[in-house]
């Protein structure tokens, strides 16, 4: 008896561990992804604004 509820508490413990770690990982994945996401975008449009997609020489209204 003993030995197999020692084997339970270890597997629940690896399956639990497992989806923590995982729940974790993910989320500074997700969070760091969107932050690097955001940013782009950010350089992106600030590029856009300071130089001009368009070969015109007149300014636009």
């Amino acid at each position: 008896m003993p030995e197999q509820y020692a084997l339970f508490v270890i597997w629940w413990g690896i399956i639990v561990g497992g989806a923590l770690c995982v729940c974790v990982i993910g989320t500074v994945v997700y969070d760091v992804l969107g932050r690097w996401w955001v940013a782009k975008q950010e350089r992106r449009r600030k590029a856009n604004l300071f130089r001009p997609t368009h070969r015109r020489t007149y300014p636009k209204c």
